[in-house]
C-alpha cells in the first residue's frame, strides 16, 4: 500500500474532525469524565443485554480514538512516551530483526507456533464466551469486559492498519519502507493487541490474585515475541500494540457497569403501590 504524505495528512484531519463530533455526541463532558469511574452494585445481573454495557461499546471506542486529542498533562506524558518509544524502536527494528532471524530455530518456532494462538481473536472470544456460560459472577464480568475490550481494540487496530499501511518485515526493504503496494498490515500487530487487551482485563478483574495477572501478561508477552520470531512484525509494531491493548483493557474495566458507583445505572424501585425501574445519572 502506498500512501503519500499529503494523503495521510488529509486522512488524519478528517479523523480528528469526526472524532470531535462523535465525542460531543456520545460522551458529553460531565458524563465522559465519570464513565472512567464506573462500578455497579452486586445485585445487578451480569448480562450482555445490560443497556449500559451495550452503550459502552461506542463510548469506549470514542474515548480510545480521542486519546491523541486529550490536552491534560497526564495525556501529554503518556502519549509522548508511547509515540517517542515507538519511534525510537523503529530505528532499532532493523538490527533487532536481523538478530532474531539469525537466531531463529526449531525451538523458537515451536514456542511461537503455540503462543500465536493466544492472540487469535476468534479463539479468545470463544474462550471468553465459554467462561461466561460456566463461570461465577466475577468470571462472567471478566468475560463480557474481555469481549468488549477485544472488539474495541480490534476496530482501532484494524483502522490503524488500513490508515498507516506499514509492510511486514518479510515484504519491506527496511523498517522505514511504507511503499509496498501488496502488503500494509504490519502496524499494529493484531495478535499482540488482542493478547494484551485480554490479559489486562483479566489482571484488572483479578487484582487480588496477582499470579493470575502475571500468567496472563506472560502469555501475552510470548504472543508478542512470536510475531517477531515469525517475521510477521517489527519490534516497534509489537510495542505499540501492547500499549494500545493495555490502555483499552484498563479503560473498559474502569467503565464496567457491573460495579458500585456507576455514573449511569438502572436501579429497581419499590413503592406501596408497586415498583419499577429508575434510571440514575450522576453529574
Amino acid at each position: 500500500m502506498s500512501i503519500t504524505v499529503p494523503g495521510l495528512a488529509a486522512r488524519l484531519v478528517l479523523c480528528v474532525l469526526a472524532l470531535l463530533l462523535a465525542d460531543s455526541a456520545l460522551c458529553p463532558p460531565a458524563l465522559a469524565d465519570e464513565l472512567a469511574q464506573a462500578a455497579q452494585p452486586a445485585y445487578r445481573p451480569v448480562t450482555p443485554f445490560d443497556p449500559d454495557y451495550i452503550l459502552n461499546y461506542p463510548r469506549a471506542l470514542i474515548r480510545v480514538l480521542g486519546w491523541p486529542l486529550r490536552l491534560d498533562e497526564r495525556s501529554y506524558v503518556v502519549n509522548g512516551l508511547v509515540a517517542g518509544t515507538t519511534l525510537a524502536l523503529m530505528f532499532a527494528d532493523g538490527p533487532v530483526h536481523r538478530f532474531t532471524q539469525d537466531r531463529r530455530n526449531a525451538v523458537t518456532d515451536r514456542v511461537s507456533g503455540t503462543a500465536r494462538h493466544f492472540g487469535e481473536a476468534p479463539l479468545i472470544g470463544g474462550g471468553l464466551g465459554a467462561a461466561y456460560l460456566i463461570g461465577d459472577r466475577r468470571m462472567k464480568e471478566t468475560a463480557l469486559l474481555g469481549i468488549q475490550a477485544l472488539a474495541v481494540s480490534g476496530v482501532v487496530g484494524g483502522g490503524l492498519k488500513a490508515l498507516i499501511g506499514r509492510p511486514r518485515p518479510s515484504h519491506a526493504r527496511n523498517a522505514f519502507d511504507f511503499a509496498d503496494p501488496d502488503d500494509g498490515s504490519s502496524f499494529p500487530s493484531g495478535h499482540t493487541v488482542a493478547a494484551v487487551t485480554t490479559a489486562t482485563v483479566i489482571a484488572e478483574e483479578y487484582k487480588d490474585r496477582p499470579l493470575v495477572g502475571t500468567l496472563a501478561y506472560g502469555v501475552a508477552a510470548l504472543t508478542g515475541y512470536s510475531r517477531i520470531n515469525d517475521n510477521k512484525h517489527w519490534t516497534s509494531d509489537v510495542f505499540f500494540s501492547a500499549a494500545l491493548g493495555y490502555g483499552v483493557g484498563k479503560l473498559v474495566t474502569r467503565m464496567s457497569p457491573f460495579r458500585e458507583d456507576s455514573p449511569v445505572r438502572i436501579e429497581p424501585r419499590l413503592a406501596e403501590n408497586g415498583g419499577g425501574l429508575a434510571l440514575r445519572v450522576q453529574f
